[in-house]
Parts: structure tokens; C-alpha cells; sequence
């Protein structure tokens, strides 16, 4: 029996069984009805978006549909199943899933997309891998992407960005231009956050003045277009960076770029050997998002939700995130002092919006427990590829007496076992 395309049905019929209640009986052009282009059913728009949202969050959408198709499909669906006056929860999941089908069973092809890093002194064409991508560095733009690159564009929205002399080429395979964008992106990001993390490992600084830099070293060039392998852009869009700083160190390459390369090269092959480098990947591109603005009140808050991501705590309280978050340190007095007071200020910052004037030493003493936490967290990942029992690992008690209590009764609790083992044999 095939899964319901509705995460709770029994919510999906009542929304549904609300949008039917506010459908407009004729059509007219007043501003108060939503509609959609190619289908003649409106609807009262201010009760529309909030029920047709709230919808859409009960479909289960297949993981390889990008979100603006899934966003596409379901409006789709919805004004088609309206349009032929079926208006119900079957006939809408079942025109969902003949979309999916249909964009399944689309052919692959290559697109790479284009952009630039804040690296210079490139000596040389250089090739890196991600698992779904392969990266391309380069001095200058490649020739067959030259001429359909629309560089007055790039600079008439963007004509601050010295620094950017590294053009980057990230080859991906994928069905259409969003989901070729949103791969790209995220290979881009994940390379770039293993990267950064290797610059920011154990590192701090007290910056003077009002000209605060970004903490990641190299960060993404804010404009973007995608191609084809030809050369041809794929779309006229453009994807741009929200947290793009105007200032920022430039990282030149060296000797010390080689090394992080490398490094990053050992990284990226033990998180492939733990199974999970969608979680990985999720933590990467986080971490590369959060640490590319200067506003660094707003990197803070960032951070501590990729704690509770690394933690597998987002769903609970603070205290499971904390209690976590001790396991590998030894020093778990000073690091549990630290962590209590982080909560505290960044619980602050997000119901009151203060801005702290020390949010660059908060935010790195958060940044050096998340860059330790991760490296334990690839560790931990290698041996065991259970997100459940990982929880039930990094949840065991870390104090020497509790864990022994603790073996203790699991020892007793296992001879009982065989006691009665023994009996029932009897």
C-alpha cells in the first residue's frame, strides 16, 4: 500500500474542505481574490494564502523535487482540482504526483554554475570534488562561459567586491535550473564551510573601529549565474548572497591554501565514510552562511542553531543541548559556564533583538565549542551511523561515577536476565 501524499490526512481534508468555502462563485477582478495564470477559479485571497500554505506544508513531496517546483506543482494541482470542480484531497495529491512523476522522469544534464571567491594570486587552474560536484578554480572567467556571462549586470548590482579574483566553475548533474542552483550551492557551501573551518580552527580576535570583517576567510562572490556545459546561460536569473559584506580578509594562494585543500580533501572523505553527508552537508552550509556577514550579532544567533543542529537537539530544550554539547571537552566546568551564559545572551537577542557590543568575542567563544564539536561529531559518525543511537550515546552521563553506577545496573539488570533465562529452561 502506497504512503499517503498527505502528512496528516484527516488536516489536509479540512483545509481543503476551508479553501472550497471560499472560492469565488464568478469570476471578477477585484484585488480581495487570489487567482493563477491559465486557470479561472479565485479565491478570498487573505484566508487563500494562509490555508493554500498551510496546505502545502501537509504534502510529502519527493526529496528530489526543488522547492520551486514543489511550490509550482502544488498551486497547480490546487487550481486544476478547483477548475474541475474536484476540489478534495484524492484528486489534488493524485495531479501532485503526476507532476513528480512527470519531472522524474526527465533526462539529467550538466550545468555549472559561475561566481567567484574572495582568493587571489591564483598560480593555476585547480579541480577539487564534492560528492555531487566537481569545482573548478580558475584566474580568469572560462572562455566558453565569457561571453554569455552578463558581467555589466554583475558589477551595476554589486561594484564593491576587490577581493574576488578567483572564478569558480561548479559542475553538477541535474534536471532543471533549480535543482542544478540548489546543488550547486550546496556543494559550493559545503566545500567553502570545511574550508573556512580549517582557517577558523582555535582562532579569536578583538576587532577596534566600526569596520567589523566577516569571520569566514574565503567567502562567496555575491552574484551568480548558471550555464550550460556549452557555455549558454541556463536561465536569465541570477542568484545573489543576502549576507554579502562589502569588506573582508582575502585569503592569497600559498603554501597554506595547498594544506587547507588537502586537509579539507581528509575531511570530506571521513564524513563520506560516516554515511550521513546530508547532515554533514546541511552543517556545512550553515556554517558557511552564517560566518560570511560582518554583522556579527546576527552570526551569533546563526550559530547556535547549528550547536543544536550538531547536537540533534533542535526539538528540545536547552538543557539537552547544553548537556550534549559537554560530552567531548575536558574542561566541562568552564565549557558548561560558557555555554549557559551563550544560551542566555542569545535568548536575549532573539525575543528582545538587542544588539550585544561584544558579539564578536561571543560569537567566537560559540564558533571554537561548534568547530571542536563537529570534528567529535565526524568521529562519532564514523563508528556509529544511527542518528538514534548517537542520541543515546552523547546522552550517556560523562561523569565517572554516574557511568559506572550506570554499568553497574546494566550489569545487574543483564544477570536478572539470565536468571530467568535459566528458570524458564528449567
Amino acid at each position: 500500500m502506497s504512503k499517503s501524499k498527505w502528512k496528516d490526512p484527516k488536516t489536509a481534508n479540512e483545509l481543503i474542505n476551508r479553501i472550497v468555502n471560499i472560492q469565488a462563485k464568478e469570476k471578477n477582478t477585484s484585488s480581495l481574490l487570489s487567482g493563477y495564470i491559465g486557470f479561472k477559479s479565485q479565491f478570498d485571497s487573505i484566508k487563500f494564502d494562509v490555508f493554500s500554505e498551510l496546505l502545502k506544508e501537509q504534502v510529502r513531496f519527493n526529496k528530489e523535487i526543488p522547492l520551486f517546483n514543489q511550490n509550482l506543482f502544488f498551486r497547480k494541482s490546487l487550481f486544476k482540482a478547483a477548475d474541475e470542480e474536484r476540489l478534495n484531497t484524492s484528486y489534488v495529491s493524485d495531479n501532485i504526483k503526476i507532476l513528480e512523476t512527470d519531472y522524474l522522469n526527465k533526462p539529467k544534464r550538466e550545468y555549472v554554475f559561475i561566481t567567484r571567491i574572495s582568493l587571489s594570486g591564483l598560480k593555476r587552474t585547480k579541480k577539487t570534488k564534492t560528492p555531487n560536484s566537481e569545482i573548478i578554480f580558475s584566474k580568469q572567467c572560462p572562455k566558453c562561459f565569457k561571453k554569455h556571462y552578463n558581467f555589466e549586470e554583475a558589477k551595476s548590482l554589486f561594484p564593491n567586491t576587490d577581493g574576488y579574483n578567483t572564478w569558480v566553475s561548479v559542475h553538477v548533474i541535474a534536471r532543471c535550473e533549480h535543482s542544478a542552483s540548489g546543488k550547486a550551492l550546496d556543494e559550493l557551501g559545503y566545500y567553502l564551510g570545511i574550508i573556512n573551518l580549517i582557517y577558523n580552527f582555535n582562532k579569536s580576535r578583538r576587532s577596534s573601529g566600526t569596520k567589523i570583517k566577516p569571520i569566514n576567510k574565503i567567502r562567496k562572490y555575491p552574484y551568480h549565474s548558471l550555464h550550460y556545459d556549452s557555455g549558454e546561460r541556463a536561465t536569465n536569473l541570477y542568484w545573489y548572497e543576502p549576507n554579502f559584506s562589502e569588506i573582508g580578509d582575502v585569503i592569497f594562494d600559498d603554501d597554506d591554501f595547498i594544506k587547507v585543500n588537502k586537509l579539507f580533501k581528509k575531511i570530506s572523505r571521513d564524513i563520506l565514510k560516516t554515511s550521513r553527508y546530508e547532515y554533514f552537508n546541511e552543517v556545512f552550509n550553515n556554517y558557511t552562511d552564517s560566518l560570511e556577514t560582518n554583522d556579527l550579532n546576527k552570526s551569533f544567533k546563526m550559530l547556535w542553531s547549528i550547536l543544536e543542529t550538531l547536537t540533534l537537539s533542535s526539538k528540545d530544550n536547552y538543557d539537552v543541548t547544553i548537556n550534549r554539547a559537554l560530552v567531548p571537552f575536558s574542561d566541562k566546568f568552564i565549557v558548561k559556564m560558557q555555554l549557559e551564559m551563550l544560551r542566555e545572551k542569545r535568548n536575549i537577542a532573539v525575543h528582545t533583538n538587542r544588539q550585544f557590543e561584544n558579539a564578536e568575542q561571543l560569537t567566537y567563544m560559540l564558533l571554537n565549542i561548534i568547530n571542536n564539536y563537529i570534528q567529535f561529531m565526524i568521529r562519532l559518525s564514523i563508528n556509529i551511523k544511527n542518528e538514534k543511537q548517537i542520541k543515546q550515546v552523547i546522552d550517556l552521563p560523562t561523569d565517572s561515577d554516574k557511568l559506572f553506577k550506570k554499568i553497574n545496573d546494566l550489569n545487574s539488570q543483564i544477570e536478572n536476565i539470565n536468571s530467568i533465562k535459566n528458570i524458564m529452561n528449567i
